[in-house]
Parts: structure tokens; C-alpha cells; sequence
């Protein structure tokens, strides 16, 4: 059982003489008894931004972790793979070994050579997507260009565009997770 009060639940008054008295600890509403167990869940809404390799782990990551919750993820780009969608210059490849360069959770044996390039890294981001059914909750060519803590409601207000009609539109999660990555 939880037993909550209001933020407001005390008196501070003041005496005759206008000068602030000591709370008089007496609250204004009485406390409302909630009908569940102490540590429940609660129903939650979590938007991320980007949808590259941070930003898809994220994905799984809460997936795996939590149960009652809504999530959608904001991508800029037309597609996922962030920075490996974005860069496509000649001779464009990872720095560090390809086998190093995934997932733990999802690996690729079939890399086509040990610094992997862009394109074949994007393709494997496209994959990963694709193979763990996260189209549904990437929500790409979308860019969240304004995010405002709204303290009174305790939720992040957010407007977002769709780059591919110009519509601006409001949202709001209980939390904002960056998955812009490191690479941007």
C-alpha cells in the first residue's frame, strides 16, 4: 500500500502581526491510499533522439529492462545508421577493427574486410533494425528541435519536425534519452 499526500499538505501561516509562523504540521488534505504494492510500476513514455548505433542499443537495452512503457525514437536522417548513413565519402570506413564495430548481442562473422567500409557498416545497422522489429518505433526524417523540461508537470515537452513536410508538432515523454552518439 502507498500512501501519498499533496505537494501542498502543510499550513505556514501567519500570526497577527504578519511575520511567518513555524508549519504548523497540520495537513490541508488528508492522505489518498493507493490500492497497489510498494515499488509498482508505473506506465511510462520515453522518446530517444537518434537512431544510429547508440540509439538503436538503446532500443533493445530498454526492451529488455523494463515492462510498462511506450518509447519512440526521433531519427533526423531518412534512414537509421547515423554517422554511417550520413558519411559517404570515397574511402569512408571504420578506424578500428569491423569485429569490434557491432553488437554483442547481434554478430556479424561475414564482415567483407577488417576495417569495414561505411556503406557495408550502414547495411548492418539497417539489419540489426530490421531483425529486432524497431521500425516501429524509430520515426525517421523527424528532428526534435526543441526540448523543454516542464518542472509543474514533471515531463519533457518536446517540438518535433518532419523534415519531409515542414510540420512542426508537440510532444512529451517522462524521459529524454540522447542516442546521438559520440560521432555526430
Amino acid at each position: 500500500m502507498v500512501l501519498e499526500m499533496s505537494r501542498d499538505r502543510f499550513d505556514h501561516g501567519c500570526s497577527a502581526a504578519g511575520e511567518p509562523q513555524r508549519p504548523a504540521m497540520i495537513p490541508k488534505q488528508a492522505y489518498t491510499i493507493k490500492e497497489q504494492p510498494l515499488g509498482s510500476s508505473r506506465h511510462i513514455r520515453i522518446a530517444g533522439i537518434g537512431a544510429g548505433a547508440s540509439g538503436l542499443n538503446m532500443i533493445r537495452t530498454l526492451r529488455m529492462n523494463l515492462t510498462d512503457f511506450e518509447l519512440v525514437v526521433y531519427e533526423k536522417n531518412a534512414n537509421v545508421g547515423g554517422t554511417w548513413f550520413e558519411n559517404r565519402y570515397p574511402g569512408c570506413r571504420c578506424d578500428i577493427p569491423s569485429h569490434n564495430y557491432q553488437f554483442s548481442w547481434k554478430p556479424k562473422h561475414d564482415w567483407s574486410n577488417f576495417f569495414a567500409p561505411a556503406e557495408e557498416i550502414g547495411d548492418y545497422l539497417h539489419q540489426v533494425c530490421d531483425d529486432e522489429g524497431m521500425r516501429g518505433i524509430v520515426k525517421t526524417s523527424h528532428q526534435v528541435v526543441s526540448a523543454r523540461w516542464n518542472e509543474k508537470d514533471g515531463i519533457w515537452d518536446l517540438t518535433v519536425r518532419n523534415s519531409e513536410t515542414g510540420e512542426e508538432f508537440g510532444d512529451h515523454a517522462n524521459f529524454l534519452l540522447d542516442g546521438t552518439g559520440i560521432l555526430k
